[in-house]
């Protein structure tokens, strides 16, 4: 059951290809398919065409993919009443986010579900402002305690815990399926090997800086000798005693 289960009328018939699972699916497999704007363009302009109450019910999982039309899954539960416009699309945007940053479809892993959720609208065209998703998540927490007769407090706290989640959160919540999870470790270790072998680089580089440094340092030192010994010479030959040794060694030269 998606996560707006709560509020919808049961329906063992409920179409199983829903807005929801497209994007995730598409995100999933490429975070950058251009299929995804059109298909948040085409949800937002069905939701748009909607009573307040089918807007209100119409969260990306229950709103079926037909060939050619959206298609309201499930109706409201009796007793539940939706919000302003504002506020009903802070909602749609809110699962919507949710349900990506649970899949781990996120694309960003430091993205929170608030965070996303108000992109999510920039993306649908929609005008949502930190308020009006505040608004929504209290009118939530209200509707659920008073549908389900369970305590506000919890409920509050849950959604306030919920709207900070990120796909690391998400996990150490226990909140993925085994297959997110697995795939999410599956990409932690292909990271943690590039990561290791990056390193291995690092150090191969550094060993071989190191090494050159030490070859220039030593042949340095090596000039440095040279030219303190050229010096010396320098000033040995200019000495007296010296220039007369040379001169003497040349007269030896020229008897011969």
């Amino acid at each position: 059951m998606p996560d707006t289960s709560w509020a919808l009328v049961h329906d063992d018939g409920r179409p199983s290809v829903h807005v929801a699972e497209l994007l995730i699916s598409r995100l999933l497999a490429d975070p950058s398919d251009s299929s995804v704007e059109p298909l948040l363009t085409r949800w937002s302009t069905f939701v748009r065409g909607l009573p307040p109450k089918a807007a209100f019910a119409a969260t990306a999982d229950n709103v079926a993919v037909l060939e050619d039309e959206l298609r309201l899954a499930c109706d409201l539960r009796s007793g539940v009443e939706p919000l302003d416009d504002d506020a009903t699309t802070a909602r749609l945007c809110w699962y919507l986010a949710r349900a990506l940053v649970v899949a781990g479809a996120a694309g960003d892993p430091e993205l929170r579900v608030e965070q996303l959720a108000l992109h999510l609208a920039g993306r649908c065209g929609w005008t949502v402002s930190e308020a009006a998703l505040a608004r929504a998540l209290t009118h939530e927490a209200q509707l659920r305690s008073n549908l389900d007769m369970l305590d506000l407090v919890v409920e509050l706290v849950t959604f306030d815990d919920e709207n900070l989640w990120t796909m690391p959160i998400a996990l150490g919540r226990g909140a993925m399926v085994a297959e997110v999870i697995e795939r999410a470790l599956a990409a932690a270790w292909d990271e943690l090997a590039r990561v290791r072998r990056d390193r291995d680089a690092a150090e191969a580089s550094a060993v071989e800086l190191q090494a050159t440094r030490a070859l220039a340092l030593s042949l340095g030192e090596e000039l440095h000798r040279d030219e303190w010994i050229r010096a010396r010479l320098r000033v040995v030959k200019a000495t007296r005693p010296f220039k007369l040794a040379i001169d003497l060694r040349k007269r030896a030269l020229r008897r011969r």
